[in-house]
């Protein structure tokens, strides 16, 4: 009953905001549920503060303990349910997130005539938005319903930003947008990626981060299984390798896992609400499956160990790919514990690594490396009004 009352409340005050005058002035940023301060957001938030402090950029956030982590940086940063997140959140014209606006920040706050601006968290591989699955005539009607009274339930991006054609055609299909209203101009994730490369770190760090695995349970670690990690703590000590574990939020290690890797001198497991690409930037090589990552670590030459034991199975039970996966491997691929320590090995002796296809499959996803993607999305943005 309580859930009902207040989404009718949420309906009252959504089309209620189109009374509230807009600022072209103040912009609202969010992203990931309103619990992360790490991606395509964050980048442009903190560029816009400071090269354009004309601009009352505001973070929303759901988390308590984000809003002193941000403020303390020197912005402007408030809990979603506070009356002055209320206040931005109605008064702003131009809004910034990278999941779903409801979901990142009160998106029946945000009218229909707000600029919704899609930054997105990476290179589509695996399949997103209405490619996902088709929608049966039953679903449709109940959903046409739902948008007519609701439709920050189903509202779409004003503008998406891409990184090439290749997503550019993607999230145009994806999010059932208009082709022109993608504009491919580079991720501001990016401009930060490129301006931080780090030398080869010591002592050599691995990177692991398996994609979510929505059919595998809560408890999917992956290479990290319960009966082989003993056995690849032992060969990561004898190489001197430390391995640096980021699981998707979704799929968390056992306890039995946890406490192994709590013990051990080479392993460490990343918090969630650690900045992943803090870690991209100085692990020496990444190992992952079928995440986004593959596209950030090509863009900074990183060595990449495709660690793939079940592709058919993947593609079949959790999530079709957009390409095929033999298109996207710039590094090497292994699919046992054994392999993957001796490509370790080889890489760490070699100090560098990577596949002659990279700069190709870089200029492919990546149009643009230059550091001005920011640049580029901020003359757009202020172009349209």
């Amino acid at each position: 009953m309580k859930a009902k009352l207040f989404i009718c409340l949420q309906i009252v005050i959504y089309w209620g905001s189109y009374l509230v005058p807009k600022s072209k002035k103040i912009w609202v940023f969010g992203e990931w549920y309103g619990q992360r301060y790490a991606d395509n957001p964050r980048y442009f938030f903190e560029y816009v503060n400071k090269e354009h402090p004309n601009i009352k950029s505001i973070w929303i956030t759901k988390s308590k303990n984000l809003v002193s982590t941000i403020k303390q940086s020197g912005f402007e940063c408030f809990y979603y349910k506070s009356l002055k997140a209320i206040y931005y959140q109605l008064r702003c014209k131009k809004v910034f997130y990278c999941q779903r606006l409801l979901d990142d920040i009160s998106g029946f706050l945000i009218s229909g005539n707000v600029d919704r601006v899609q930054l997105w968290h990476g290179v589509p591989l695996k399949k997103i938005g209405f490619d996902v699955k088709p929608e049966y005539e039953s679903q449709l009607r109940i959903k046409n319903l739902k948008k007519l009274i609701a439709p920050f339930l189903y509202i779409k991006p004003t503008l998406v930003v891409a990184c090439s054609d290749y997503d550019k055609n993607i999230f145009a299909r994806a999010f059932g947008i208009d082709i022109n209203r993608v504009k491919v101009l580079g991720y501001p994730r990016n401009d930060y990626l490129i301006s931080n490369k780090k030398p080869p770190s010591h002592p050599f760090k691995v990177l692991y981060a398996p994609t979510l695995r929505e059919t595998k349970g809560r408890f999917f670690n992956g290479l990290i299984s319960e009966d082989i990690i003993d056995h690849l703590g032992n060969k990561l000590k004898h190489h001197d390798i430390h391995l640096l574990i980021k699981f998707h939020p979704l799929n968390l290690p056992t306890s039995i896992v946890n406490q192994k890797i709590n013990d051990s001198d080479v392993m460490e497991l990343i918090p969630n609400n650690e900045n992943i690409y803090e870690h991209l930037i100085r692990a020496n090589v990444l190992v992952t499956d079928y995440s986004s990552l593959i596209f950030d670590a090509m863009l900074l030459h990183k060595p990449i160990i495709h660690y793939i034991s079940d592709l058919e199975i993947y593609v079949d039970s959790e999530r079709q790919l957009y390409t095929d996966y033999a298109e996207v491997v710039s590094g090497v691929q292994v699919n046992t514990v054994e392999k993957l320590i001796e490509k370790l090995v080889e890489i760490k002796n070699k100090s560098i690594f990577f596949s002659r296809n990279n700069n190709k499959l870089c200029k492919k996803y990546f149009k643009y490396q230059d550091k001005s993607n920011s640049f580029r999305l901020f003359k757009l943005i202020t172009e349209i009004g």
